[in-house]
């Protein structure tokens, strides 16, 4: 009982230590010239750039498929232990030209070939896991080398085929990684052996896949380091495989997804925003590389192409921010604080009816104002023009009325003025009435000049009774109190936003002319 539960003990400690092991699913071989399969070639197939399927066949034997990308055609593998048993792990040797139910049969074809009658070799089941032992109805995990000769043709064919398998040889590097052209790629590859073996690594692609300018380096200590620039004009993605060989029989391989891809702009990201140094400041620059970091703040619904500048004022100011002249939909917003703990300050998309964005506020001495601009779509082709300046002060107006105006004779009407003062040259629109009262009825006049205001500007304005509430008064002005209502209107050159000043019941002494 005791060397039962040993056993049970042992067995539980060895499934814990394959399943502690990486999974891989992968195809490798190679080939004699004259093989009708592979007719000499090698070639090396691994998850995720392929897809490897198992099942079990009503007799028993084990029926893998590869996907193989660069043929767009499968790899079939056929693998039966004698008389309809379950495969088990162990070797396996076909010596029969005759295919029997009493003797292991191995059949591995590919649509540019396969055996007319017969195939002599062995194959060694190295790993294979069943859902269920008494009555299998899957495979977990699968790994057999073989070695096939068709029809008694002395060319063979060798391999190795797994599906979600545990080898003692693991190979760890990046998944997928990107480049940009004309920068250096580094990275290293390490090799893990379960009994702890030294592992030679090697770059596994076919000559013709690798990339120009690619290198591979066992370093000698179970590690390796793989180096690359892309050349200009060299973009894709490479499926880069690993191989580590622990010199006793056992490999083990990696993929790696090597995009090269063009180069991005220099501020593509928050770290490496643009310092501006002096105001004003203006930069155009090719966006189309851009990208967006998953933690980019968003301002609207722009979530493309992010480009980042920063700068700090040394005193109070205002600041405005524009992307006039770009030529793509913009997004442009204002933060201050730290990566991951942003402020939004300001923030515009599609100013004034354009695609464009602009953005001002009151900046403090001292404080980093970091400016973000994005893109509604991602377009290779956009060109940015981003500009920092400080504004001039924004427009204001101020409006005095003169205490007297002239009653005109013989019509009544009444001429008044006043001075309009503009801290920017900007034509201004007046608007205002004048009422006269008498008693329970009141004389009302109209006016509403335009005025070209540059700095303390006079006015005049003249009302004629446009309505009078008397029945028989006579629809005029005379000598006497008028109460005035008047607004000046104009427009921020700068901003195009509305800017007014009121005069409101301003009492004004209405003189005769004469």
């Amino acid at each position: 009982m005791k060397l039962v539960r040993a056993f049970l003990f042992l067995f539980t400690l060895s499934l814990l230590a394959v399943a502690a092991r990486a999974q891989e699913s992968s195809y490798r071989f190679t080939s004699d010239p004259g093989d009708p399969i592979a007719g000499g070639g090698s070639g090396f197939l691994i998850a995720p750039g392929v897809n490897v399927y198992i099942s079990i066949n009503s007799d028993n034997s084990i029926k893998l498929i590869v996907n193989d990308p660069n043929t767009n055609s499968p790899w079939v593998f056929g693998f039966a232990a004698p008389n309809q048993q379950l495969l088990q792990t162990g070797t396996y040797d076909l010596t029969a030209l005759t295919p029997a139910v009493s003797q292991p049969g191995l059949n591995v074809s590919h649509s540019a070939g396969f055996c007319i009658s017969s195939a002599t070799g062995s194959f060694v089941v190295k790993e294979i896991v069943y859902d269920n032992v008494n009555f299998p109805s899957s495979v977990v995990s699968f790994d057999a080398t073989f070695e096939q000769h068709c029809d008694d043709l002395t060319p063979g064919l060798r391999g190795e085929v797994r599906f979600n398998a545990h080898p003692l040889v693991t190979i760890s590097a990046p998944a997928q990684i990107s480049v940009n052209i004309g920068r250096n790629l580094s990275f290293t590859v390490t090799a893990t052996d379960a009994q702890s073996r030294h592992v030679v690594l090697s770059l596994a692609n076919d000559p013709r896949d690798v990339p120009p300018g690619v290198s591979f380096t066992d370093n000698g200590d179970n590690t390796g380091t793989f180096t690359w620039a892309p050349p200009i004009n060299f973009t894709g993605q490479f499926p880069m495989i690993f191989q580590g060989d622990n010199q006793a029989g056992d490999l083990g391989a990696r993929m790696t997804l090597v995009n090269a891809v063009p180069p991005t702009a220099p501020n593509d990201d928050f770290d490496q925003a643009t310092v501006i140094s002096s105001l004003p400041f203006t930069v155009t620059q090719d966006v189309g590389a851009a990208t967006m970091a998953p933690d980019d703040p968003v301002c609207f619904n722009d979530t493309q192409q992010s480009v980042w500048f920063a700068f700090t004022p040394t005193r109070n100011m205002e600041l405005e921010a524009n992307t006039f002249g770009s030529s793509y939909d913009t997004a442009l917003a204002a933060y201050t604080g730290t990566r991951g703990a942003l402020t939004q300050i300001a923030c515009d998309d599609n100013s004034g009816g354009s695609l464009q964005s602009r953005i001002r506020f009151a900046a403090t001495a001292g404080t980093t104002y970091y400016f973000v601009v994005t893109a509604l779509f991602n377009d290779p082709r956009d060109n940015l023009q981003f500009t920092l300046f400080e504004p001039p002060p924004p427009l204001t107006l101020s409006l005095e009325v003169s205490p007297f105006g002239i009653v005109n004779h013989p019509d009544g009407t009444v001429t008044i003025s006043g001075v309009l003062t503009c801290s920017v040259p900007v034509l201004v629109s007046m608007f205002g009435t004048g009422e006269q009262d008498h008693g329970v009825f009141a004389n009302i006049g109209f006016m509403d000049p335009d005025l070209d205001c540059n700095g303390r500007t006079p006015w005049t304005a003249h009302l004629g009774v446009g309505s009078t509430t008397s029945p028989s008064q006579s629809p005029q002005f005379h000598v006497g109190m008028l109460t005035v209502n008047l607004t000046a209107f104009s427009q921020d050159p700068e901003t195009n936003d509305p800017v007014h000043v009121n005069v409101i019941s301003f009492p004004l002494q209405l003189r005769s002319k004469d």
